[in-house]
């Protein structure tokens, strides 16, 4: 019996030693856990700065394509335009005509140029120049709407889309 006590209080310390040793292991890999979730926070943290660095990048990139597209946009209008009638009574970039925001607007005597300016455009965006250019007609009474999508990679059924509903696309 005496023998079975000394069997069962080695096991027991035994089983002590494994639990202690389990809860050293234990904490380790907690403090190896704790340091990953503050290495992944640092990173989140850098995610988010470079994210805002990305979105003003961005925001001034649109900015820029869509003042050089403007100008190259007028210089292939410019003769049209001006052989037309002679005269501008309008020209704007960022045009704000009743809450609808149009990229470049040039207005003459008899029409009104509604100009998209995408790099990449999609069939959505010619939805959306025909809703302004829609808008617009009821602005401009008696003058000649005319959509304009320009861009510079502009895919082949976006083209003939824009094109079968009345759209002109100038590929710059």
């Amino acid at each position: 019996m005496e023998l079975d006590k000394k069997k069962q209080n080695k096991q027991v310390v035994s089983g002590e030693e494994i639990i202690k040793e389990l809860i050293k292991e234990l904490k380790k890999y907690r403090d190896s856990l704790d340091q990953y979730n503050e290495a992944l926070e640092n990173v989140k943290e850098e995610i988010s700065k470079l994210t805002a660095k990305y979105d003003y990048l961005a925001l001034v990139l649109d900015s820029l394509v869509k003042s050089i597209y403007s100008r190259f946009i007028w210089e292939e209008l410019r003769l049209e335009v001006l052989s037309e009638s002679g005269r501008v009574v309008r020209k704007e970039r960022n045009a704000r005509i009743e809450d609808t925001e149009v990229d470049f607007l040039i207005e003459t005597l008899r029409k009104v140029y509604v100009v998209d300016i995408r790099v990449k455009p999609k069939i959505d965006d010619i939805s959306k120049l025909l809703v302004k250019a829609d808008i617009l007609s009821n602005k401009y009474i008696g003058k000649l709407i005319i959509p304009v999508l320009a861009g510079t990679v502009i895919e082949d059924n976006v083209k003939d889309y824009a094109k079968s509903r009345g759209v002109r696309v100038y590929k710059l």
